[in-house]
């Protein structure tokens, strides 16, 4: 995932960066570049990237993890790229709503499989799918994994 972030001449990526209670996978930061990409004024300096590729669906509280983590680093988007769908049982079943009502707060989770975002970067169009699902989440359309 850092070699899709780093294939983009918008963004710096630091790795593996420690905070105070957690570690975040990837801290993007904005370079000179993204000024001229317009939507990213509303991103501010960073946005958090967390890659959980674990055998079993995510759920909800990844989705808070991921919220609190750009509460503490002040960021307004997180992309989290996962190998699975978000499991759709108990209490999970809120993914959709969780991520509708963290954007109406300007904390905006974009979700990606681990292969949709290797193949757009094959072709070509990591950036343009990125600002698709942003524009899609701040409409209240967020776009949650299908298997």
């Amino acid at each position: 995932s850092k070699t899709i972030m780093e294939g983009n001449r918008c963004f710096l990526v630091d790795r593996d960066v420690a905070t105070v209670s957690n570690q975040i996978d990837l801290l993007v930061k904005m370079d000179w570049l993204a000024a001229l990409v317009p939507i990213f004024s509303e991103w501010g300096p960073n946005f958090i990237c967390e890659c959980k590729y674990h055998n079993k669906r995510f759920d909800g509280d990844w989705i808070d993890q991921l919220v609190a983590l750009l509460v503490s680093q002040h960021a307004n988007v997180g992309i989290l790229i996962t190998k699975h769908s978000a499991s759709m049982k108990g209490r999970a079943s809120s993914v959709a709503t969780k991520l509708q009502l963290f954007a109406v707060q300007n904390k905006v989770i974009l979700l990606f499989s681990r292969d949709e975002l290797r193949k757009s970067a094959q072709e070509g169009r990591t950036l343009r799918e990125i600002i698709n699902r942003y524009i899609e989440a701040k409409n209240g359309i967020p776009i949650v994994l299908q298997e």
